[in-house]
């Protein structure tokens, strides 16, 4: 298996500052390939090495190569049913204002459509707040491969809403243009 934290000339860790990792994968690609990389390589460790799920297993395959994940993801339950109904109602409620020809019934949907933007934009910010939050524990950098699994798992949960929740708004917003 290749390092890509060697690959890229970072520590192997957990946790890597989003600056420094682009920094770092722009100046190699910059010298035209490093004698060791292709720039195949390096774009796959900045692809990898940029997406919090991906480096902690990567680092776990490195680290703990005797560790066998759990397959368990992660779920908070109320929370992605909270999400699914509420990017339900918003393909519903676009689909429903873009049946209707008359201006007066488009616009008597203002208000709910509002409203539903509205409760996307929260869950957007709930699943951001919660993604710092994860970043931060991910920091704080605990050397045990449970953790770590639970953490890749959480933020490949964060990450899968949060693009179905930025999708959504897209897809409100312009059904509703």
């Amino acid at each position: 298996m290749t390092d890509l934290f060697a690959v890229l000339g970072l520590p192997r860790s957990p946790w890597l500052d989003a600056e420094e990792l682009k920094q770092r994968h722009h100046a190699l690609m910059a010298a035209e390939a490093s004698a060791n990389s292709s720039p195949a390589i390096l774009n796959e460790a900045r692809r990898t090495l940029q997406n919090p799920a991906l480096r902690i297993r990567h680092f776990l395959a490195l680290e703990f190569p005797d560790h066998q994940p759990t397959n368990q993801p992660h779920q908070d339950w109320e929370f992605f049913l909270k999400i699914g109904q509420a990017t339900r109602q918003a393909t519903e409620l676009a689909a429903r204002k873009s049946s209707l020809s008359h201006p007066l019934a488009r616009a008597a949907l203002q208000k709910e459509i509002l409203n539903q933007r509205a409760a996307l934009i929260v869950l957007k910010d709930e699943i951001e707040k919660r993604l710092t939050a994860a970043d931060e524990r991910l920091q704080a950098f605990e050397k045990n491969p449970e953790v770590l699994q639970s953490l890749a798992e959480e933020f490949a949960f964060l990450q899968k809403n949060q693009n179905a929740v930025r999708e959504a708004l897209l897809t409100f917003d312009q059904g509703l243009a």
